[in-house]
């Protein structure tokens, strides 16, 4: 998973949710599985930690570049869920109208 195709190409995140402390933002992409030739649209979501955030303003949509450092720490940690599998699609959220 590339970084740069998550937040480049003017990507958005949307806020979700808000759980226990932790913001959960989603953002489409276009990734390729290690072959540039298998590119995929992807919906994946990460989370954000409330006490990370510090006085910042949390939009319920923003671009992508601006959540870098969360979306980084959600890979290395590997708590980014790409929701277009359906192994790890949550259920009982509602989903936005254009994911259907």
């Amino acid at each position: 998973m590339n970084i740069k195709d998550i937040v480049g190409n003017n990507n958005r995140v949307y806020f979700n949710r808000y759980k226990k402390g932790v913001f959960y933002y989603r953002v489409r992409a276009t990734l390729d599985k290690d072959d540039p030739n298998s590119l995929r649209p992807v919906l994946l979501e990460f989370p954000v930690p409330v006490e990370d955030v510090g006085d910042a303003t949390m939009l319920d949509e923003d671009r992508a570049m601006l959540f870098m450092r969360w979306i980084r720490a959600a890979i290395k940690d590997k708590t980014i869920k790409d929701l277009s599998r359906d192994d790890q699609r949550p259920t009982g959220i509602v989903e936005y109208a254009d994911e259907q």
